[in-house]
């Protein structure tokens, strides 16, 4: 299962070379046509990592707990518009906290033993909407990233005006 780690980290560099071509300074743009923004999509790719990768793999972890705002993360960018959450935090705020909840995924993934993988997962308070089992919430998390990085694609074309060059090599392992 270290093809799910792998991927984990593979999916979180794309997020991350993404994140790098859209200028800071336009993350609480809200293009109308996206009715999003990158800070929304980044406060929601933060979230989803903790519940999908952390939470309900190996339960609440009190260092993140401490250092990110889980529960203001959990009301900003679960259920709520893009609007609603401009200037919540600031994109360096985010990054900081993004880059610490992809390490401990990333760590949690890679202490599993194969065996791990198909334990039920953690109870929590609210159901996993598709996983029973760790393998499923790890996948589960990797094809989310996905999702979102479809929507960071299009609201970056809406800001920028261009599509991300991907025969630069820019998003090819180095």
């Amino acid at each position: 299962m270290n093809n799910l780690h792998s991927r984990t980290q593979q999916a979180y560099d794309w997020i991350n070379k993404y994140l790098d071509s859209i200028p800071t300074d336009r993350w609480d743009e809200t293009p109308p046509v996206v009715d999003s923004n990158v800070c929304w999509q980044l406060g929601h790719l933060t979230l989803s990592a903790y519940f999908h990768s952390i939470l309900v793999i190996k339960g609440h972890q009190p260092h993140i707990l401490q250092a990110v705002p889980v529960k203001d993360y959990s009301r900003l960018y679960h259920r709520t518009a893009a609007r609603e959450v401009i200037g919540k935090f600031s994109p360096e705020e985010m990054l900081a906290h993004w880059k610490l909840m992809q390490a401990c995924s990333l760590e949690i993934i890679g202490s599993l033993t194969e065996g791990d993988f198909a334990n039920p997962l953690v109870p929590t308070d609210f159901p996993h909407p598709v996983a029973n089992i760790k393998q499923e919430a790890i996948e589960w998390n990797i094809l989310h990233n996905h999702y979102h990085f479809g929507q960071l694609g299009l609201i970056r074309r809406v800001l920028i005006g261009e599509s991300y060059d991907y025969f630069s090599g820019n998003l090819r392992e180095e």
